[in-house]
């Protein structure tokens, strides 16, 4: 737009305006609505279910226990006959734990045992936070 055109723009709307007259909000404005945003507190109705419920938990570690109670029988699975086991054997004689060798420095260890004990720090401080948000 040319200089004229804007001109002639400026002035019709300083004409049409200057007739109207500004309204302004009452003192209490301000209070009224966070009054009102108060009253409208929303009420969060959120109940925790797990994902996983307690007797499929403890199913899995059943399981878990009695996998590793087998294996670690050393029981030779590769004969023919291995489910023919008799099932009052004293397998309990049998149990050995394996022997891990895997060479860890100090500074690997200490910073492992750092990582979990932080991580154990952060989900109780964070559960304790969505308790409390969630409440």
């Amino acid at each position: 737009m040319d200089k004229n055109t804007e001109d002639s723009l400026e002035k019709l709307f300083d004409t049409a305006f200057k007739d109207i007259n500004l309204e302004s909000p009452s003192p209490d404005f301000t209070e009224k609505v966070m009054h009102q945003i108060k009253a409208e507190k929303r009420v969060l109705n959120i109940e925790y279910r797990p994902i996983i419920s307690k007797s499929i938990l403890v199913g899995l570690f059943v399981l878990l226990v009695f996998i590793i109670a087998f294996f670690s029988t050393k029981a030779d699975l590769t004969s023919s006959g291995w489910l023919d086991m008799p099932v009052a054997m004293d397998w309990t004689n049998k149990i050995s734990f394996p022997e891990f060798s895997i060479p860890v420095s100090n500074t690997m260890l200490y910073g492992i045992v750092a990582f979990g004990f932080m991580l154990f720090i952060q989900i109780t401080l964070l559960k304790g936070y969505l308790d409390k948000r969630l409440a």
